[in-house]
């Protein structure tokens, strides 16, 4: 019971084909002479097609971007090819936007653009380590990790159990934990 396709409408691209009837039909003008795709939104803000796959016949969600790219060359995409925004607008499909480049290239844009994940942490790190405030002192540290555990025990006034804690998380690495009280 299978439906039946129209295969007079659909473009081959390659690996897969599509209706460019309903591709070109979904377009708007978007800002910066970007072509935004009012086709439906991927959760991660691309828009998405329905595409037949070649191999075996089967319908699949294809992301609009990589056909405008795949109409673009004229051919198909490897899966190590990535579609590159050069505008940073996840909804556009304009050819002239988009180049098809390697990983390393699409890390490149992302991070001239602001867009990178790890520009974010990394910015944000400097402050927090700033701010840090250091539990122990240097010789406090020096004390955990080279004395006996009897006389941690007897300097701090804590049992042996919780000064065998404390020495073995000064030896193994352990050389800042956020202020709470002094122990």
């Amino acid at each position: 019971m299978g439906q039946h396709r129209q295969w007079h409408l659909y473009t081959d691209l390659g690996d897969i084909m599509v209706n460019l009837d309903t591709f070109y039909l979904k377009q708007e003008p978007g800002p910066a002479d970007c072509i935004n795709s009012t086709l439906p939104l991927h959760r991660q803000g691309y828009n998405m097609i329905g595409a037949i796959r070649k191999q075996d016949n089967r319908r699949i969600m294809t992301v609009a971007h990589r056909v405008a790219a795949r109409i673009k060359l004229g051919r198909g995409l490897d899966s190590s090819e990535c579609v590159v925004h050069t505008c940073s607008n996840p909804r556009c499909v304009n050819p002239d936007h988009l180049v098809v480049a390697d990983l390393l290239f699409r890390n490149r844009v992302m991070e001239q653009n602001g867009r990178a994940h790890y520009q974010n942490r990394r910015a944000l790190a400097n402050p927090v380590r700033q701010r840090r405030q250091y539990r122990w002192t240097d010789e406090e540290i020096e004390f955990y990790r080279y004395e006996s555990i009897s006389r941690i025990s007897e300097r701090f006034g804590i049992d042996r159990a919780r000064a065998s804690r404390m020495k073995h998380m000064m030896r193994h690495g352990y050389l800042w934990l956020p202020l709470r009280e002094k122990l």
